[in-house]
C-alpha cells in the first residue's frame, strides 16, 4: 500500500517482477498465519481465554 501511495509499485525490480509483486509475500504470509491459527490452532484449543 506504501508503494502505491508512494508511486514506485510499477518499478521492475528484475526481470518482470515489480514491487508489487514483493508486496505478496509478507501479504501471503499473513494469510498463512491467520488460516492456521483459525483453521488448525483455534479448533484445537476452545478452552483458552482471549486476552483481548
Amino acid at each position: 500500500m506504501a508503494s502505491e501511495f508512494l508511486h514506485f509499485d510499477a518499478n521492475i525490480v528484475t526481470g518482470s517482477i515489480t514491487y508489487k509483486h514483493l508486496a505478496l509475500i509478507p501479504f501471503m504470509t499473513g494469510v498463512l498465519i491467520l488460516a492456521y491459527y483459525y483453521g488448525w490452532y483455534k479448533p484445537k484449543h476452545p478452552e483458552e481465554l482471549e486476552t483481548m
